[in-house]
């Protein structure tokens, strides 16, 4: 059964009491796993990454590696709105994590970006002074 969070300025945000096989892959020695899934949608600004691992802490509660989760999706949430079409006007992230006792899936979905993915297009910012 679906639980509804809320969070301030975040669009949607559930916590489903049973994953699906889908979203926590399989074990080879037991089959499909089973657990509990979340999913939480938040405007693209600097201050909805706040809320995003406030949302992701609350679903895994006192599960043993909750800070270094936490850690890891409020990263992926701040490049996907400064690095991505996320942090525009109107933009939007969202997490997803599945928990199957020790096992986490976590992700962040950004709304891309115009970069091509080839390493000689990058722009690097190591080494430049801004006056």
């Amino acid at each position: 059964m679906p639980i509804a969070l809320s969070a301030p300025d975040s669009v949607a945000g559930s916590v489903l009491d049973e994953a699906s096989p889908e979203a926590l892959g399989t074990d080879d020695a037991i089959g499909p796993r089973r657990g509990r899934y979340c999913v939480g949608t938040f405007g693209g600004r600097r201050e909805q990454v706040g809320q995003a691992r406030a949302f992701l802490a609350a679903f895994l509660g006192d599960w043993a590696r909750v800070d270094d989760a936490v850690l890891l999706i409020g990263e992926l949430g701040a490049n996907a709105v400064v690095h991505t079409g996320s942090g525009e006007p109107g933009g939007l992230f969202t997490v997803r994590a599945a928990l199957a006792g020790p096992w986490l899936r976590a992700e962040v979905e950004d709304q891309g970006s115009s970069w091509s993915g080839r390493l000689e297009d990058a722009e690097c910012q190591i080494g430049r002074a801004h006056v």
